[in-house]
């Protein structure tokens, strides 16, 4: 499940690739319909990898199965239930209103513009991707008229300074309404954790100094 899209490249992170097919008409329209479907691939591959950095996997995969009205099973004491296969039992569900609510938090739509860390995210990796060219032997060809541009530069550098600021933010959020998820967040070593948390990846509040 893609927690965002396209829409969310706007503003300070537009891309210049991607287009509304809806404004777009002929061979314009395939095209824009090539270059969104490869964008949307980037998506699906870097939000899993932001979320497992933010959540771990154990943790995202509640999440996203919360959303689509699908639970695991857990006993009385917490643990998640097995079949005989070894598989995690899950049930369908109407309580998935947190699930909302923490996708709400993390994916933000304001009236004019959407908002998400993890667009942030996939802003930077995908302008870093745009800086090398793959010849058919598999070799990386550097791409000099895009690396020597001072503005895409500084684009994906305040890209991740926007992600880290919204990253603090969202994790102070959780923490305090961490019982609501049964899951605490922690940007720094604490003896004995609880079971029922994840300690964040540094890189997903470290500023960059170079690329």
């Amino acid at each position: 499940m893609l927690l965002i899209d396209t829409s969310y490249f706007v503003n300070e992170i537009s891309l210049p690739s991607v287009k509304s097919t809806s404004e777009t008409v002929g061979s314009d329209k395939v095209i824009a319909n090539s270059k969104n479907n490869s964008l949307n691939a980037f998506i699906e591959e870097y939000q899993e990898k932001f979320l497992h950095l933010l959540f771990g996997k154990s943790f995202t995969d509640e999440f996203l199965e919360g959303l689509n009205n699908e639970v695991y099973l857990k006993d009385n004491k917490n643990n998640f239930i097995k079949e005989i296969s070894g598989k995690f039992i899950k049930i369908k569900t109407n309580n998935n209103k947190k699930w909302l609510v923490l996708k709400s938090k993390l994916c933000v739509e304001k009236i004019f513009y959407k908002e998400s860390p993890i667009a942030y995210y996939v802003y930077f990796y995908y302008l870093q991707n745009l800086r090398d060219n793959t010849t058919v032997t598999g070799k990386k060809k550097h791409n000099s008229s895009f690396a020597n541009n001072v503005s895409d530069y500084k684009s994906i550098v305040r890209a991740w300074y926007k992600m880290i600021e919204f990253n603090r933010m969202f994790i102070n959020w959780f923490n305090n309404n961490s019982e609501i998820y049964n899951f605490k967040l922690y940007t720094e070593p604490v003896f004995n954790p609880s079971e029922n948390s994840h300690f964040v990846c540094k890189d997903l509040l470290t500023p960059i100094n170079t690329i």
